[in-house]
């Protein structure tokens, strides 16, 4: 069954499901008009080479959304309803706004389109909230004006759709109402990626679209080949229909089904899984893929076809690194790795282990004959600084925990100097993540290889390499280009979504690395 929140007479209609059911006349009022001016807004998308985003988009994740709480003992109150209705309906109005960046005029190109993109669901939260101010004749009203109590909550359940840290979440109370936001953002972050059907592109108009990058047609064709998706008894199920033509073709059907099940899904539902199942939510982690073949599904272009069948070959560097080696020495390189810290706010690390976490009488030891700047004691004091406050999703480490540290770590010290040492790393450990790992940097703990090694700032990106896994890095290649500091930062991304789980796991596979490192356990 399924009620409907809008009185006759009006043009459209939003169907909300019987689980979701609002039954304040208030809430319902203002819900009116908050979908149909997100349904005016977003009707005429900038982002026309996209997958839809329009209401329809939104509509389908209440629907997700209601699946996923169905036959649990999650129930929401009629504050909670609305908060999770209205940030649905306007997660994604930041693709309508280019306000908010310095992008120059309009018509925009697809770089620009790309930019607000990225970072839309933080226009969203600005929207929304400025909304407010704006009178029902202006572009941007969303009538939350008589709400205003509500907005604020509002605004962050649709900034965290995406990206941003779900732990970070606290809950809110509205009157004598408790407010779950960490449970309603990650309920609208898990519905968003899961509405991935056919409906989500319209196939024919992709042949008007000839300029748009192949990673976009990529996504269109995936999402067109999904048939549907269901949850039943707690399972994630995809239904694909493939062209007839690929049925033998294994191989390439798998990395369809990979980089949009694994590398997109399975990612996702890995920052809100723990965060579900506090709520009593709970669902197998293991997605099952349906194959399905038809005469009437279309085959892709050839040129999208040569592109999934090289798909996945560039996402490490294998040792290979872009442009010539600019960095020869390892006095140069740690220059480089000084310079930097300035002029940033983000910051992406792959470190062999912790060894800026070192104490300051190892640091001066390590540093007593050579003639460069001791780049961790200056890191540790950066971070420590930047992740005083809370978790910092804009700094990410990875920890390689590789044999190459405890060599390097053994090479000044004495046995007897083992416990002092690992103890004064935790002592760091505490300083800089907390003791409950409430604040501090966002920290992975995986070895994704020793011939790439990647560091990425707003400013520059350096990526080095060793000969082998014992041996240490001394050359490398830095650049400054935008585009090369994006594509070098989002390979250090996938690698850290794909293999985070959460800060304190991370965490207490690092500490288990030191004590054994340090012959403590």
């Amino acid at each position: 069954m399924r009620c409907d929140i809008l009185g006759k007479g009006c043009e459209t209609v939003l169907n909300i499901p019987t689980n979701l059911k609002i039954e304040k006349e208030e809430y319902i009022s203002v819900l009116q008009i908050v979908y149909l001016q997100a349904d005016k807004l977003l009707r005429t998308p900038m982002h026309i080479h996209y997958t839809d985003h329009s209401i329809s988009h939104s509509e389908r994740i209440l629907n997700i959304i209601s699946s996923i709480v169905e036959n649990t003992s999650v129930n929401f109150n009629d504050e909670e309803k609305f908060i999770l209705i209205a940030a649905v309906l306007l997660h994604d109005v930041g693709m309508q706004t280019p306000y908010y960046d310095d992008l120059g005029s309009i018509p925009l190109g697809v770089d620009d389109l790309e930019k607000i993109r990225k970072k839309h669901h933080e226009y969203s939260e600005k929207l929304i909230i400025d909304s407010i101010q704006c009178s029902q004749y202006e572009k941007y009203y969303f009538g939350l004006n008589s709400k205003e109590e509500f907005v604020d909550d509002i605004a962050l359940v649709a900034k965290y759709h995406r990206k941003f840290d779900l732990t970070k979440v606290d809950d809110d109370a509205i009157g004598d109402n408790v407010i779950r936001l960490k449970l309603l953002s990650a309920l609208i972050r898990l519905g968003d990626c899961l509405d991935l059907d056919y409906r989500r592109v319209d196939i024919k108009r992709l042949l008007v679209f000839t300029s748009i990058p192949i990673e976009s047609k990529f996504f269109w064709y995936a999402h067109h080949y999904v048939n549907g998706l269901l949850i039943k008894n707690q399972k994630i199920n995809i239904y694909f229909r493939f062209p007839k033509a690929y049925e033998k073709n294994n191989g390439f059907l798998d990395k369809i089904v990979k980089h949009l099940v694994d590398d997109e899904i399975r990612r996702q539902i890995d920052e809100v899984y723990e965060i579900l199942d506090e709520y009593g939510i709970r669902f197998y982690k293991d997605i099952i893929v349906h194959k399905q073949f038809s005469n009437a599904a279309k085959k892709m272009p050839p040129e999208l076809e040569k592109y999934i069948e090289n798909l996945g070959k560039d996402v490490t560097y294998k040792g290979v690194i872009y442009g010539q080696l600019n960095i020869v020495t390892r006095e140069a390189l740690m220059d480089a790795y000084v310079k930097s810290l300035s002029h940033t706010e983000s910051y992406r690390n792959m470190i062999m282990g912790p060894v800026f976490l070192s104490p300051d009488w190892y640091r001066e030891r390590v540093m007593a004959n050579r003639k460069y700047k001791d780049f961790d004691s200056l890191f540790f004091q950066w971070v420590l600084e930047k992740t005083a406050n809370g978790i910092n999703d804009k700094i990410k480490l990875i920890f390689t925990n590789t044999v190459r540290y405890g060599i390097k770590i053994k090479d000044f010290l004495t046995p007897g100097e083992y416990k002092k040492f690992r103890d004064n790393v935790l002592e760091n450990v505490i300083k800089l993540w907390g003791v409950h790992a409430e604040k501090g940097p966002m920290v992975c703990c995986v070895d994704p290889g020793y011939m790439h090694i990647i560091t990425a700032s707003d400013t520059c990106a350096i990526i080095t390499q060793r000969a082998g896994i014992t041996e240490p890095t001394h050359k490398g290649y830095i650049t400054t280009n935008i585009d090369e500091i994006e594509k070098i930062s989002k390979n250090f991304d996938e690698i850290f979504s794909y293999n985070y789980t959460n800060q304190k796991t991370e965490l207490n596979k690092l500490l288990r690395f030191i004590n054994q490192v340090m012959e403590c356990e």
